[in-house]
């Protein structure tokens, strides 16, 4: 991908963490690739690996839906945070998120 589609997704990605649910969002290829990501958080790796919980840290949630089956769209939160909010909020950027993917998604 060009640079400035990568500055693309990571302003998309952003827009996921900017109200203070979600404390990370990723993009993952279809081979588990880390593509880019916004954020940090004490369970997540930017090489996508997701480190073991120490007695006394406050949970962690994943959230990860597919993008045109090409794409996993993914997002940390606090358990205290509802599922359903952050699924209604990733959600709501997925139209915005496949414009931006669309020369990379294979069509048929």
């Amino acid at each position: 991908m060009d640079q400035d589609t990568l500055r693309r997704i990571q302003q998309v990605l952003q827009s996921i963490i900017e109200d203070g649910f979600a404390r990370v969002a990723f993009l993952l290829n279809h081979n588990g690739r880390l593509i880019a990501h916004v954020g940090q958080a004490h369970c997540f790796h930017p090489q996508a690996r997701f480190a073991e919980p120490v007695e006394g840290e406050e949970g962690e949630n994943v959230y990860l839906t597919g993008v045109e089956e090409r794409f996993v769209l993914g997002a940390v939160f606090s358990e205290d945070v509802p599922m359903e909010l952050i699924r209604e909020r990733v959600e709501s950027i997925r139209p915005t998120l496949e414009t931006v993917l669309a020369p990379y998604i294979p069509r048929s």
